[in-house]
């Protein structure tokens, strides 16, 4: 229903804030570092969307001159076209740098900050006694959760935090060109997006995100028990556990 679709969001941004935000804290020894890697992330998105709306224009010209036969325009329009080529090439490039940099200090803050307290006052141990005591509410594979959960959960949220502030920076810059030519077009793609992306996210969101979390928890306890194999291999030789 609404009510507990709304509130699972909200359950769900507290504990993405209480994540994050000791990242950008002044707890976090590298926060300068990260803040002028976000700060240059968004500048260079915005960067991005004014590029890729003066392609569109470009285009357009240049599709007028071809169909005007005017060879001033179209010579005009292949060389604006090499020129913003010339600057957005390197403008993306140093654009994936600093998203692919910010994940890594992530990454590199939260496994330094879990394994601490991980190990603080025997915390593993605790961990295991209630694994044993509670097996289905239990916390599994929690050193390769922090191994591997950490970095897919930097690479998402970057990845998340680019794709949306990108592309609404870009549906803003496309809107008003759009604007200029069908306003009623707008309304309509406007409420085309919100229907689709609630619809995606009510129906579909809730499943995949049960079946996501079910194929981490296999496949890190296939990697625990490949892990176990080879410490165990002279064992299992020795018994021919192999064959079985």
């Amino acid at each position: 229903s609404p009510p507990s679709y709304w509130r699972g969001v909200g359950v769900v941004s507290k504990r993405l804030y209480n994540l994050l935000a000791p990242f950008y804290s002044s707890e976090n020894e590298r926060r300068g570092k990260v803040l002028l890697l976000t700060a240059g992330m968004i500048v260079l998105l915005l960067m991005e969307s004014g590029i890729l709306v003066s392609f569109s224009y470009i285009q357009a010209d240049f599709a007028t001159a071809l169909t005007n036969k005017d060879r001033q325009a179209f010579y005009l329009g292949i060389f604006k076209y090499f020129c913003t080529i010339l600057v957005s090439a390197p403008l993306f490039a140093t654009s994936r740098y600093c998203q692919e940099r910010l994940a890594v200090e992530c990454r590199s803050y939260l496994t330094n900050r879990l394994c601490s307290r991980f190990f603080n006052a025997s915390a593993f141990f605790a961990l295991r006694l209630e694994a044993d005591a509670m097996a289905k509410k239990r916390i599994d594979n929690p050193d390769q959760r922090i191994a591997d959960d950490v970095k897919n959960f930097s690479a998402s949220c970057v990845s998340v935090l680019v794709v949306i502030f990108g592309k609404f920076v870009r549906v803003l810059s496309f809107l008003g060109v759009l604007y200029t030519i069908s306003p009623p077009l707008v309304g309509f793609i406007i409420a085309y997006c919100l229907l689709g992306t609630y619809m995606t996210g009510h129906w579909y969101g809730a499943k995949l995100k049960a079946l996501h979390f079910e194929a981490q928890r296999l496949e890190a306890n296939f990697r625990f028990g490949l892990v176990r194999v080879r410490e165990y291999a002279e064992e299992i030789a020795f018994y021919g556990g192999g064959d079985r």
